[in-house]
């Protein structure tokens, strides 16, 4: 089924094109990657951007059932969370 808001690329990538990409054009394959690398550097460093991208209701309500069961959430995997 179509299911757009359970892609977690998607916002992403629409955070990179509106806030590093916008209107830009890059001359050269190795403009672009130095360009992308300083954009996902910015974004691993500014918590407002990380939040606005996976702080979606259905991750946190999700994650807090987990928590709630007494699961955590590590390399795609649920695990028991030490007593």
């Amino acid at each position: 089924p179509y299911a757009p808001e359970l892609n977690a690329v998607g916002p992403l990538g629409d955070e990179l094109r509106e806030r590093f990409f916008h209107n830009l054009a890059l001359d050269s394959l190795d403009a672009l990657e130095a360009r992308l690398e300083v954009a996902l550097k910015t974004m691993e460093n500014n918590q407002q951007i990380v939040n606005s991208i996976v702080r979606q209701p259905w991750i946190v309500t999700a994650l807090l059932k987990y928590y709630a069961a007494g699961l955590s959430v590590t390399s795609a995997r649920l695990i028991p969370l030490a007593s």
